[in-house]
């Protein structure tokens, strides 16, 4: 993929599910600043930071041959438009300013245009296919957001509401108990195995999103710890909209 220049920095273009992103490195680079300082920016808002939206961490043991990029063993954070957006605004010097724009302008948007090839209209049957096209990702989007509608405002009325458990929030939804946690797990918002088993992962509790109450239950083998996880209304929010992202809540209304 070419090289894109800048602020005086050539930056090679990485793709991530479908759309360009950047590294704190690259960040860095291109505004001239010290790593930790996009590091540390990130630190302290992180809890607004939407995850799969605005920011993504790629695990080690994925896939990345065909990514043309290498992820370190600790795995690698990298953020998208909205994401690098969210990140520069602490820095309100006018080069930024102006970085932020050329950044927008020649790396993100950049990659739309190079996909937005349009049809040949003076072909009537190419024409008639991409009007067809067009018409069906309408409709399917509109039924999308007429199922979504209900389940999206039920975690917006919630969303200072105390916490639930996860198997109650599934059934809310509408989504089997045992395959939303098996679906959490999988994608890493719970602890897959061990003694905190379907304990959410720290990250999605200092965002707020969960609740975990640890009682000591005494038993036949001495005292055990149990864990009783809620999700608050703020993550009940976030879930949903995960949920509908990942294709959990069908537009046919049942879930996956």
């Amino acid at each position: 993929m070419n090289a894109v220049i800048i602020a005086n920095a050539e930056i090679v273009p990485i793709e991530f599910n479908g759309e360009r992103v950047v590294t704190y490195q690259m960040i860095a680079d291109i505004h001239g600043v010290p790593v930790a300082t996009i590091q540390n920016g990130y630190a302290r808002n992180s809890e607004y930071f939407i995850d799969r939206e605005d920011t993504y961490f790629i695990d080690f043991h994925e896939n990345t041959f065909r990514r043309g990029f290498e992820i370190p063993p600790r795995g690698m954070r990298v953020f998208t438009e909205s994401g690098y957006l969210m990140l520069v605004k602490t820095l309100r010097d006018e080069t930024a300013w102006r970085v932020q724009r050329e950044l927008v302008r020649n790396y993100f948007r950049g990659q739309k245009e190079d996909k937005s090839a349009l049809p040949d209209f003076t072909n009537p049957a190419e024409a008639a296919r991409a009007w067809a096209n067009e018409y069906e990702q309408k409709v399917k989007l509109e039924q999308q957001l007429a199922i979504a509608a209900p389940k999206v405002e039920f975690a917006d009325r919630v969303g200072e509401a105390s916490g639930i458990l996860i198997g109650n929030f599934a059934k809310v939804v509408g989504i089997g108990p045992n395959k939303l946690f098996a679906w959490m797990r999988d994608h890493k918002i719970l602890i897959a195995s061990g003694s905190r088993r379907n304990v959410p992962m720290q990250e999605y509790m200092d965002r707020g999103y969960f609740t975990v109450k640890e009682t000591a239950v005494n038993t036949n083998h001495g005292i055990q710890i149990s864990f009783t996880t809620k999700i608050t209304g703020r993550g009940q929010q976030w879930l949903t909209r995960k949920l509908l992202d990942n294709g959990m809540l069908k537009v046919t209304g049942e879930a996956a």
